[in-house]
């Protein structure tokens, strides 16, 4: 697959476009006094996720909010916060971050690594909360009662306002939303739409808000999976790990965490792991092209030699793969990436297309059958010397 003259004048265009999208949303969602909305506590660190949940279903809320200055948009994160409590607490911060170096250390800490909330945070003397940019005096019950988990729905919120640095201020912060909405077209354009969680961009009635609604993944986490005393794993699941393998290489994901992280495991009757979910797929689509090296938690998918970095593929995928050009990647994400990130993903998708055909030549095992995965192929991939999703998730279970 060659990239046309054409596309050479999309990736021309987009230098010029604007990348700010006016995606309507699909439905509007009327909260009825029966359905309860709040939220995760328990959530990741690129956004604030919100519970939608009901007697009859359960799903989650990214909304994506207007751009504001720093000041303004930290502020709105302590106001939405607190809301109508700790009025004194929220004034004394927000005194403090009206000072503009203040302003900076808040609104770039880290609450994770070695970043100063993740120091403070895992301190056991919370007095001093300079380092934060908190400069104005705060009860010292608060400290350690409140501010931990503000911090972290503020680093959030920072976050998401850094991840949309080419949106202007007074639009929509929508770049998470596109990504994952974007993974979720690729899925169904590759027929593995049963890998990647159900997503739709979304208007919530009451309160007004815009973003994304996804369904809850089945099953459960990794590690929860990997606590189970009588546990198994089913051919299935290699094959599936290989498929959201290549999903993600040509999404450019590179948050799944070596294929443990950010999906959830399912079991069949006997509580043998037989598909996976995946999640969370902000961190995708980019410029990334070249799939030979390792990027961030996406392992290398072609080798050296231009092979595939798999033992074995799914037959069904490989012949869609094969089948794909140009035109069909830009029907499928022009209402939702820029042009140039487009001919990132059709770049990356002629890699895996030449690399196929390399892998198939003098070697008729290459591609399975559904029923061709068994316990052989599931050993023979976890002694390969390259890292695979399938191979990272036995080696962490044991």
């Amino acid at each position: 697959m060659k990239l046309k003259p054409i596309a050479l004048l999309f990736s021309i265009v987009a230098l010029i476009q604007s990348s700010t999208y006016a995606l309507e949303p699909s439905k509007t969602i009327n909260l009825t006094k029966e359905t309860e909305f709040y939220l995760l506590k328990n959530r990741g660190i690129s956004n604030n996720l919100f519970v939608i949940e009901s007697k009859f279903e359960k799903k989650f809320f990214e909304e994506c909010k207007k751009k504001l200055s720093m000041f303004d948009t930290v502020k709105r994160a302590i106001v939405e916060y607190f809301n109508d409590n700790y009025k004194s607490e929220q004034q004394s911060m927000i005194k403090s971050l009206s000072n503009e170096e203040n302003l900076n250390k808040f609104f770039h800490m880290k609450t994770y690594g070695d970043g100063q909330a993740a120091k403070w945070l895992s301190s056991l003397d919370k007095s001093d909360t300079s380092a934060l940019g908190l400069t104005e005096p705060l009860p010292d019950k608060f400290k350690k009662e409140k501010l931990p988990d503000f911090l972290r729905y503020a680093f959030a919120e920072s976050f998401q306002y850094r991840f949309n640095k080419n949106i202007e201020i007074g639009e929509i912060q929508i770049n998470q939303a596109l990504n994952n909405l974007a993974t979720r077209r690729i899925a169904k354009l590759l027929n593995l739409s049963e890998l990647i969680v159900k997503t739709k961009y979304v208007k919530i009635m009451p309160p007004d808000k815009l973003g994304i609604i996804m369904d809850c993944a089945p099953g459960m986490s990794f590690k929860d999976f990997s606590l189970l005393k009588n546990k198994g794993v089913n051919p299935s699941l290699q094959r599936n790990l290989s498929n959201l393998m290549i999903l993600d290489a040509i999404c450019s994901q590179r948050d799944r965490a070596g294929g443990i992280g950010n999906l959830f495991v399912q079991l069949d009757a006997n509580g043998n792991a037989v598909s996976i979910t995946g999640f969370d797929n902000d961190m995708s689509f980019d410029k990334f092209e070249n799939l030979k090296e390792k990027y961030a938690t996406l392992p290398p998918v072609i080798l050296s030699n231009n092979k595939i970095a798999l033992p074995y593929m799914d037959k069904s995928l490989a012949n869609k793969i094969l089948s794909l050009n140009y035109e069909d990647i830009y029907s499928c994400l022009k209402d939702l990436l820029p042009n140039a990130m487009i001919d990132a993903v059709a770049h990356r998708l002629q890699q895996i297309q030449e690399a196929i055909k390399n892998s198939i030549e003098g070697n008729e095992s290459f591609l399975l059958e559904p029923g061709d995965w068994n316990e052989k192929t599931m050993m023979n991939e976890t002694t390969v010397d390259n890292e695979t999703y399938f191979k990272t998730f036995i080696k962490k279970l044991n």
